[in-house]
């Protein structure tokens, strides 16, 4: 940490940190500094599970959610495909209604 995490809370209300990324500042492996941090993380700090930032980021329009679902198989995260497919469905028709 650079010691600016405070920018943070300046630049956003809220900030979602999904559960993967936690999981990892909280490691035994991680700087104490880092792992003291995310014990007592600040109000505006959010956990969020990977999947729901990936569907909101796409939501806004900033990802392509069976692109980044592509990635995510590469990695060591593991989610049902029938939670991944109704994800997906739902965003296909949540485009076709704004259209």
């Amino acid at each position: 940490m650079t010691g600016d995490i405070a920018l943070l809370a300046t630049l956003f209300d809220k900030v979602l940190v999904p559960q993967t990324v936690r999981d990892e500042l909280a490691h035994r492996n991680a700087p104490d500094l880092v792992r003291e941090w995310i014990a007592q993380p600040p109000p505006w700090l959010s956990g969020a599970p990977t999947l729901g930032v990936l569907d909101l980021a796409a939501r806004r329009g900033l990802i392509d959610l069976a692109e980044a679902f592509s990635r995510l198989k590469a990695t060591s995260s593991y989610y049902r495909q029938g939670l991944l497919d109704s994800l997906l469905a739902r965003r296909r028709d949540e485009e076709s209604e704004q259209r």
